[in-house]
Order: C-alpha cells, then sequence, then structure tokens
C-alpha cells in the first residue's frame, strides 16, 4: 500500500492482515504475552484489534479510550446500587481488554512510538489509583470510612508504585531496558519449586489481571471491603519487598 508523505514524496505503508489469523501471528508474538492470562486476553482482543487497525483510528486513541472506560468504570465502583456496581466491574475487564488491543494495533500498523508507551504506563497508575481511592470513598458516611479510606491510600501507593518499579529501576540504571520476555523453557528452570510456582501465582494478584479479576469477585459478592483489606495491608509489603531487591 503506498501513501503519501507531508513532503509530498511516496511512502510505503504496511500492509494490512487478511484474515485473523494472519493478524494474530503479527500482533500476538509470543514475546508480548509472557503470562499465562494473557491467552484470555489476547483470544478476545485480536478481533477489535483486526477491526480497528483496518480504520483510520490510532494506537495513542484506543489508548486514551480504555484509560477513559478505566475511569469510568473506577466511578461506577461507588455507585448506591449493586447492579451499578458489578456493572462498573465488568467494564473495568473491558477496559483492560483494550489494553491489549492499543499494542496490538500499534503492531499492525507498525504505529509503535515511545509516547504510546509513556501513555500505557501512565494510564495503568491514574485507573488503579482511582479504583482503589473510588473503593474507600464508597464507605464514607458508614462506621468503616476512615480505615476504608486509609487502607485504600495505602492499595494504591503500593500497587501504583510496586508496578511502576522496574521503569523506576530502569531510569535509575539499577535494570537494563527492558527485552523479549524469556521464552517457557528459560523460565521453567526457575519454577520448579512448589513454591516458586505458589508465589508466581500469589503476584498475579498484584498486576492488573489479578486485580481486576479479584475486584470483579469481591463486588459480586458484595465484599469489596476485602479487597480493600488485602491490599491495603499487603500492597505496601509488595512494594518494600520488590524495593529492596534493588
Amino acid at each position: 500500500m503506498i501513501g503519501t508523505s507531508q513532503s509530498g514524496g511516496s511512502i510505503a505503508l504496511p500492509a494490512r492482515p487478511h484474515s485473523i489469523r494472519e493478524a494474530r501471528q503479527i500482533a500476538q508474538p509470543a514475546q508480548y504475552s509472557p503470562a499465562l492470562t494473557d491467552k484470555f486476553y489476547r483470544a478476545l482482543s485480536i478481533y477489535p484489534s483486526y477491526w480497528l487497525s483496518r480504520t483510520s483510528v490510532t494506537p495513542n486513541q484506543i489508548t486514551y479510550f480504555w484509560i477513559a472506560l478505566g475511569l469510568i468504570a473506577a466511578i461506577g465502583l461507588d455507585a448506591p446500587r449493586h447492579r451499578y456496581r458489578l456493572a462498573a466491574a465488568f467494564l473495568l475487564q473491558i477496559s483492560y481488554l483494550f489494553d491489549y488491543v492499543d499494542g496490538e494495533v500499534a503492531r499492525l500498523q507498525d504505529r509503535r512510538s515511545k509516547k504510546g508507551l509513556l501513555l500505557d504506563l501512565l494510564g495503568h497508575g491514574v485507573v488503579k489509583m482511582a479504583l482503589f481511592l473510588c473503593l474507600g470513598f464508597h464507605f464514607v458516611g458508614t462506621a468503616l470510612a476512615a480505615p476504608a479510606l486509609i487502607l485504600a491510600f495505602l492499595a494504591s501507593i503500593g500497587i501504583v508504585n510496586g508496578n511502576a518499579l522496574s521503569s523506576f529501576g530502569v531510569v535509575a540504571g539499577y535494570l537494563a531496558e527492558p527485552g523479549p520476555a524469556p521464552s517457557a523453557s528459560v523460565t521453567a528452570d526457575s519454577a520448579r519449586s512448589f513454591l516458586k510456582k505458589l508465589l508466581t501465582v500469589v503476584a498475579l494478584l498484584f498486576e492488573s489481571p489479578g486485580i481486576y479479576a479479584l475486584i470483579l469477585a469481591t463486588v459480586a459478592i458484595e465484599k469489596t471491603e476485602w479487597a480493600l483489606c488485602f491490599y491495603g495491608v499487603l500492597a505496601p509489603f509488595w512494594l518494600i519487598y520488590h524495593t529492596a531487591k534493588f
């Protein structure tokens, strides 16, 4: 496909994939999906990615879209009726699904950029902080208001900074620039023991899919205070543990 540059010359644009299978090969290489939970989201995300890649929608516009969805979902968790809070928890899952879509569209359109990566990282921090603060504000006016707000604050600080710690490490010079994820054959040796496997599973609860799944579960049973207690107590220790490894 040929396009026209701003200077008037012709430039070659990447050919769009002709099928979902071809789109998967381009948009979902193994190094971009190292986690077990990626398989579920990748199975669904390729369909909107395939369609959007054939439009004029840019990856950064998709990023803005899922950030907005995430913030709406976070605010919805403070809704007075249970069905609205449950809908908000499901909307949070859709927001996270489109977090996969923006990267896939970027690869399909060959429009990857540093700005896109920055927006993506910023979006995760903003949505997660709003998520926990709104969970805490839901208890304002009740006897649990003070402890809920304290736990919400601790959870947001622990989770947001813990998730951003790798990026901080790169900037500070402690870590090399992140590259492709290790293959399954490389990681298998480090995960042989039951304890390491257990810790790997527990660690998922502090990443986006685990957080959003736990929020959905506790909203469904109307026990969001359990999620606040879990993250409010453990997230600061999780942050301290990962900081100590530097």
